[in-house]
């Protein structure tokens, strides 16, 4: 018995090894994980393994980089430009949030509190940051303090996205259980309008006067709203899942993983073009910029590449800089 118990012991090991091992392989220590432009569209930041990679479109040759000490590979899962201030939040897989002020690239604060990795971070009115993540939680702190202002429990799966309303008091949430949600930024309350779709809300955005908001979802339906969650219609033309939703002159725009891009004009496609990345790669990340006026496009070869809206043309593409195996501070 002893080297039966032995023997299956060894198996659960193997067992173990290969299963786990292949899963951390395949994440090289520089792949891109998150995408964010700035309210202002001036800067788009880059997140990694180690690391986030700010860039300003005027000077893209010297980025700034904020360097993170993660101990789980899957790092950098959500990034949340501080609104009317020089704050970012950076959310990561294992559960952490830290704050950090850009002009002097120093780590103000760590938030803790979640489990599992935070998908969503948004940082707002009154120094208020707003998560979502795998635990299905929205906690709300206080950026100054750390101090938990909120945890609550609405989402009925994992979050996907925070997103602050601009100029006002809202954050909407979106998540794997089809739904968008409302809050209300100052106590992190929900509001009692919740938006059920038929399947996961992938992305979501605010126009940038805070009037409405949009969701896209895995069945390829967009969906825009006026702020206080009121409906305002289902726009249908892709057939794949969205990965960026935004707003150009008040028209909304979208981008499913196909690569197809549509402009909307009400109800109606105005007009859409097929992005069509190097070598036959398509797309898994892409994030467009709060004026509607350009889109970030990541792929398995861990390119960003820039296309001006709503034509397509090709910009200058970016490589974010290899981070540092052992970063210089830890959280």
């Amino acid at each position: 018995m002893p080297l039966l118990r032995l023997t299956f012991a060894l198996a659960l090991t193997v067992i173990n090894v290969l299963i786990v091992a292949p899963v951390r392989a395949q994440i090289p220590p520089n792949q891109i994980r998150s995408l964010a432009w700035s309210p202002d569209g001036t800067h788009l930041a880059v997140g990694t393994i180690h690391e986030a990679v700010l860039y300003d479109r005027e000077n893209l040759n010297t980025p700034i980089t904020l360097h993170e000490t993660i101990l789980d590979v899957g790092g950098i899962s959500a990034i949340g430009w501080q609104l009317g201030g020089t704050g970012i939040a950076l959310a990561r897989y294992d559960g952490i949030i830290s704050l950090w002020d850009i002009p002097t690239q120093t780590r103000l604060l760590v938030l803790r509190g979640a489990v599992g990795a935070v998908n969503g971070a948004a940082w707002g009115g009154a120094n208020r940051v707003a998560t979502i993540g795998d635990d299905w939680r929205m906690r709300l702190y206080d950026a100054l303090t750390g101090n938990l202002l909120a945890d609550n429990f609405k989402h009925q799966a994992r979050g996907l996205g925070a997103f602050w309303q601009p100029g006002g008091d809202r954050i909407l949430t979106i998540a794997a259980d089809n739904r968008a949600l409302l809050w209300n930024g100052a106590t992190g309350e929900g509001y009692t309008n919740p938006q059920t779709n038929i399947a996961r809300v992938y992305a979501g955005a605010w126009q940038t006067d805070g009037e409405r908001y949009i969701t896209g979802s895995a069945d390829g339906i967009v969906r825009t709203y006026q702020a206080n969650g009121a409906p305002e219609g289902s726009l249908r033309k892709h057939t794949r899942r969205i990965l960026a939703v935004g707003f150009k002159d008040g028209e909304a725009i979208s981008m499913d993983e196909s690569g197809l891009v549509v402009v909307w004009d009400g109800r109606e496609a105005e007009f859409d073009l097929t992005i069509a990345l190097p070598d036959g790669d398509l797309p898994r990340l892409a994030a467009i910029r709060p004026d509607g006026d350009e889109i970030a496009v990541v792929g398995a070869a861990n390119v960003v590449y820039r296309y001006a809206l709503p034509g397509g043309e090709p910009l200058t593409p970016l490589t974010p800089l290899t981070p540092l195996l052992v970063p210089p501070t830890a959280p």
